[in-house]
C-alpha cells in the first residue's frame, strides 16, 4: 500500500487554491478589477466616515479591543472591520483606497467562495461566468468599495454557506468533508464578529433549509461535530466575553438593542414596502438579471448532484431576500450575500441553456463588457455627485490651523472629519442631548449619546450643551468650529468669524476671542 501523502486531508479544492494555475490567474484577474476604482472618490458619509473614523481612532489610540467613536465606546457593530481596517491604514497609509481594505477583502471571499462551490460541483465553465457575472454587477462592484461592515459579511456568510454546502456534498459522496465543515464554523465565528447575528442566523437558515427540502435532514446532527463549533467560540467568544466583563449591559445592548430591536422596530431610517429587495436587485445587477429566466427556461439536470446544488441557490437566494424583506428599514446593502447564488443560478443557465450555445460566446461577451462599463460609470457617477465630504475643510483646517487651537462640532458631527484631519483627540461636540428629544429618531447624536454610557466621564468631556459655546470661546485666542451652514448667520457670537471653507451643509469657522466680551463674562 502507497505511504499517504502528509496532504492527504486537505481537501483536492482547497490544494487547487495554492497550486492551480488557471485559480491564481482568476484571483489576480477579480483583484486587479476590484481595486481598479477603488480610491476615486472620496469617502462618503455617513456610513465610509463614520465607520473608517472608528478604525482611525483604534489605530491612533494604539487600543484595539474597544471600538470607539469620538472617544466613547461604540457597540453599533462588532470589531472585525474596524481591525481589518486599521491594519489596513496601519501598512498602507491613511488613504481613501486603503480604508476600503475590509469590503475589498470581503468581496474576494465571496468570489473565491463561490467559485470553488460552483468549480467543484457543477463545471469549470459555469465556475468562470459566476465569477464574471459577480465582479461585473454594478452593486457587488460598488459594494466591494464601499466602507461599510455589508460586502465583509456577505463574504463571509457566502464562505459560510458554501464551506458548509461543500462538506454536505462531500459526505453524501463519501468524500473527505471535515476540513471544510471546519472553515465554514470559522467563517461563521468571523461573520458574528462583523456584523453580528446575521453571520450566522443566514447560513444557518439556508443550510437547514435546503437540506430539509432536499429531505436529507439527518444530516443535520453531523455538522455539528464537535470540533467545529469548539471552533466557532475560541474564534468569536473572547471578544464578546471581555467587553461584557468590561462594559456591564453590553451584550443587552448589542445582542437586544443593536439586533433584535433594529431588525423589528420601524423607528430606523429606509422604510420600504416589502417588495423592495426583488425590484433593487433586479435593477442593480443589470445587464444579468434577465439572464436568470434562462435558468428558469432550463429544465433539471440529469446529475442529481448538480440538482442538489441548483436547489441550493435557489433557498439562498430566496430565504435572505424574504429574510430582510419582514423588518421595514431596509437598505440595499443587506442583499449583498445573495449575489453570490444569483450569478451562479445565471451562469449555470448562460451556460446550460440553448440560446447560449457554442457559438453564442460573441453575446456573452458583449453583455460582459456593457455590465463592466455600467460598473465603472456607475461609480464615477457617484464621485461626482457626492457633496456631503469633510475632504476639502480638513485640508484647510490642517494648513491653517495651528498646535494649540482647540476644535469644536457644533449642531454637527461630520463623521470623516478625524480621519481626513488625521486629529489626535477627541473633539467637543455641542448640542441638545436631552434623551427624550434625541431617542426619538436613529441619527448621529443617538449614536453618540448610547455611546456615552458606557463610559460616563469621557461623555461629560465630549458631549456638550450648546450654553457651553461662550466659555469654549473664552479658553484660547483662536478657535475653530465646524458648524451647520447657515449658523453664522444665526449666532450672534459667531457674527465676526471668518468661514475658511465649507460644503453644500456644513461650515469650516475660525472665531479669535474678543477680549471685551470675555472680560465682561468674567
Amino acid at each position: 500500500m502507497p505511504q499517504a501523502s502528509k496532504y492527504s486531508l486537505i481537501p483536492h479544492w482547497l490544494r487547487q487554491l495554492f497550486v492551480g494555475h488557471e485559480i491564481k490567474l482568476t484571483a489576480l484577474l477579480m483583484l486587479a478589477w476590484l481595486l481598479g476604482t477603488i480610491g476615486l472618490r472620496t469617502l462618503a458619509l455617513p456610513d465610509e466616515g463614520r465607520y473608517v473614523g472608528v478604525a482611525w481612532e483604534m489605530l491612533r489610540t494604539d487600543q484595539w479591543l474597544t471600538p470607539t467613536l469620538n472617544g466613547l465606546p461604540y457597540f453599533h457593530k462588532p470589531p472585525l472591520f474596524y481591525w481589518l481596517t486599521a491594519a489596513s491604514l496601519q501598512v498602507f497609509g491613511a488613504a481613501d483606497w486603503a480604508a476600503r481594505f475590509a469590503p475589498l477583502f470581503g468581496a474576494c471571499v465571496a468570489a473565491t467562495a463561490i467559485y470553488v462551490l460552483t468549480r467543484r460541483w457543477l463545471s469549470a465553465t459555469s465556475a468562470r461566468w459566476t465569477l464574471v457575472i459577480l465582479a461585473t454587477c454594478p452593486v457587488f462592484y460598488g459594494g466591494a468599495q464601499y466602507a461599510n461592515h455589508d460586502m465583509l459579511v456577505a463574504g463571509l456568510i457566502t464562505a459560510t454557506i458554501a464551506f458548509a454546502a461543500d462538506a454536505v456534498l462531500a459526505m453524501q459522496n463519501s468524500r473527505q468533508w471535515r476540513v471544510s465543515l471546519l472553515l465554514a464554523w470559522a467563517a461563521a465565528a468571523l461573520g458574528l464578529l462583523s456584523k453580528g447575528l446575521i453571520g450566522i442566523v443566514l447560513p444557518g437558515g439556508v443550510i437547514i433549509f435546503w437540506l430539509l427540502i432536499a429531505q436529507q435532514w439527518r444530516l443535520i446532527p453531523r455538522l455539528l461535530w464537535w470540533p467545529a463549533p469548539l471552533l466557532f467560540l475560541l474564534i468569536a467568544a473572547p471578544w464578546f466575553g471581555l467587553m461584557q466583563l468590561k462594559y456591564p449591559g453590553f451584550l443587552h445592548y448589542f445582542f437586544i438593542e443593536q439586533q433584535f430591536q433594529r431588525f423589528t422596530a420601524s423607528g430606523f431610517n429606509n422604510v420600504q414596502p416589502f417588495w423592495f429587495y426583488p425590484t433593487a436587485l433586479f435593477l442593480l445587477t443589470l445587464p444579468w438579471a434577465p439572464l436568470l429566466f434562462t435558468r428558469l427556461a432550463r429544465s433539471a439536470s440529469n446529475n442529481p448532484v448538480q440538482r442538489n446544488v441548483v436547489l441550493l441557490l435557489w433557498v439562498w437566494l430566496v430565504f435572505i431576500v424574504l429574510f430582510f424583506s419582514i423588518p421595514k428599514s431596509k437598505l440595499i446593502g443587506y442583499a449583498l450575500p445573495v449575489l453570490p447564488a444569483l450569478a451562479a443560478l445565471i451562469a449555470d443557465g448562460v451556460v446550460r441553456h440553448r440560446f447560449w450555445g457554442k457559438d453564442s460566446g460573441k453575446p456573452r461577451a458583449v453583455i460582459a463588457v456593457l455590465a463592466a462599463i455600467l460598473c465603472l460609470c456607475s461609480v464615477w457617477a457617484i464621485s461626482k455627485s457626492d457633496d456631503t465630504t469633510s475632504y476639502a475643510m480638513t485640508q484647510a483646517y490642517r494648513q491653517k490651523a495651528q498646535p494649540g487651537e482647540p476644535l469644536i462640532f457644533v449642531n454637527v458631527y461630520p463623521f470623516d472629519f478625524a480621519f481626513y484631519s488625521q486629529l489626535k483627540s477627541p473633539v467637543p461636540v455641542l448640542g441638545n442631548w436631552d434623551p427624550a428629544i434625541v431617542n426619538l429618531r436613529d441619527s448621529w447624536r443617538k449614536e453618540l449619546l448610547d455611546a456615552s454610557y458606557f463610559d460616563v466621564s469621557m461623555g461629560q468631556q465630549v458631549l456638550l450643551a450648546d450654553a457651553a459655546l461662550p466659555g469654549l470661546l473664552c479658553q484660547s485666542s483662536v478657535t475653530w468650529l465646524v458648524t451647520e451652514n447657515k449658523a453664522k448667520e444665526k449666532n450672534p457670537l459667531l457674527l465676526s468669524a471668518e468661514r475658511v471653507a465649507a460644503s453644500e451643509t456644513r461650515a469650516l469657522l475660525r472665531v479669535s476671542k474678543d477680549a471685551a466680551a470675555c472680560a465682561e463674562k468674567k
